[in-house]
């Protein structure tokens, strides 16, 4: 029978990184982007409905 495996994420995540590095930082990147393309898309959606909601009031105050 195998032992659980019972190391950290970092722990795995250097033990990878040694192994793999290209693929590591390929995975890094990609991770990366989708976190910022999600993170972009939350920040449309709240802008879309900010300007919704201006929209219904009939007037917006824009201070710049």
């Amino acid at each position: 029978m195998q032992q659980p495996l019972s190391a950290t994420p970092d722990e795995l995540l250097e033990v990878f990184s040694e192994m793999y590095p290209k693929e590591l930082d390929r995975a890094v990147a990609e991770l990366t982007i989708r976190k910022q393309v999600a993170r972009i898309k939350q920040l449309e959606e709240q802008l879309a409905d900010a300007v919704d909601e201006t929209a219904h009031h009939g007037h917006t105050h824009n201070d710049d």
